[in-house]
């Protein structure tokens, strides 16, 4: 399904995400503690380079429309919201994936990327390739070439990538180069369902909690709007009004210039597999022949744990109320894996080595 070819699900419930904007409703309704899960930021005029010819192309088909790719592992720890992902899958509106996770009304990825209604055209690409040396490597995705549903003449061209950071988590999208014109974007309700205008969303599906969750009642959109200003809309099953200004309250208007970038932030204080531990204190023997490990915290009260193997399949869970937690890991298989600890809204992570 897309955002343009039919006012299929998809369209009654991106329009459900803007018409709550439209209204300002309190999206969590507990107050003003709660802030979307990452800080958003915009840079102009960053150079745009191709991904290099060492750059793997995901298995989509030739002539893909809305598919999703087979899943690529990724090739460090990185965590969207406190979850460590082990995989990633292209989808074919722009997004990744993450986990096998996706939103069912939408249709998207948590990371929905420049999400437009693409097409391959059978020259489009999707390629991705990882840069630099640990613990500071990017895993970077490019759309390359990509055209538009309705693009009966085939000649669209549309390029942009997505970077995942080691280490501080953070995720970009880069917006390269496209020949797509201002005008053929809605800039309201009626371009969009009289004009059949194009719509484009910029930003992340998010939810409470340290998971990626697929209800749609529990998924929240950070949105980057037209004017550059990030809004947090809640993700409800809901009847849409006709309101004439709903649909263009969510939706970006244009494709942005080539050279700009989206940065997207975790917030709080969640730390690298490397960083400094404020969470943590000692985790011994690490690594463990036995399967055994005993942790020790910096704090008494209570934290949330999760352990996680590099699929990002979740193996343990569970809440320690003192200082010390013994983790016997025994029963699995011997490997790498990684603890994820929650204390006072601050998050670790630490390798735990089974050999």
């Amino acid at each position: 399904m897309s955002l343009n070819k039919n006012l299929d699900m998809k369209n009654y419930a991106i329009l459900a995400i803007v018409f709550m904007s439209l209204l300002n409703i309190d999206v969590y309704g507990q107050g003003s503690s709660d802030l979307p899960r990452y800080q958003y930021s915009k840079q102009p005029n960053a150079a745009y380079n191709p991904l290099t010819t060492g750059a793997i192309q995901f298995d989509l088909p030739v002539d893909w429309d809305e598919e999703e790719s087979d899943a690529v592992n990724m090739p460090f720890p990185f965590f969207y919201q406190n979850v460590l992902i082990g995989n990633i899958k292209a989808n074919g509106n722009g997004s990744l994936i993450l986990n096998g996770a996706i939103n069912p009304d939408a249709e998207l990825g948590n990371i929905i990327g420049l999400s437009m209604d693409y097409e391959s055209k059978n020259r489009g690409k999707v390629l991705y390739e990882t840069t630099g040396s640990s613990p500071s490597r990017i895993f970077k995705v490019e759309y390359r070439n990509i055209g538009l549903f309705d693009d009966t003449l085939n000649v669209d061209s549309l390029n942009y990538q997505i970077w995942l950071y080691e280490g501080s988590n953070a995720i970009e999208y880069r917006a390269g180069y496209s020949n797509v014109p201002d005008t053929q974007f809605a800039q309201n309700t009626q371009e969009f369902f009289s004009q059949q205008k194009k719509v484009l969303h910029i930003g992340l599906f998010q939810n409470r909690g340290n998971v990626l969750s697929e209800n749609p009642d529990s998924i929240y959109f950070q949105c980057v709007k037209s004017n550059d200003v990030d809004s947090l809309i809640h993700f409800p099953e809901m009847i849409i009004s006709g309101n004439d200004n709903a649909f263009v309250k969510g939706s970006y208007k244009k494709f942005p210039v080539e050279g700009s970038v989206f940065r997207f932030t975790p917030r709080g204080s969640t730390t690298s597999l490397e960083g400094q531990k404020t969470v943590l204190s000692k985790i011994y023997p690490n690594p463990s022949t036995t399967g055994k490990f005993l942790v020790l915290l910096k704090h008494t009260s209570k934290s949330d744990y999760n352990i996680y193997d590099l699929k990002g399949s979740c193996v343990r869970a569970g809440t320690v109320k003192d200082n010390r937690l013994a983790l016997d890991l025994s029963s699995l298989a011997k490997g790498l894996y990684v603890l994820n600890i929650t204390n006072d809204g601050n998050t670790e992570s630490v390798k735990l080595v089974y050999e």
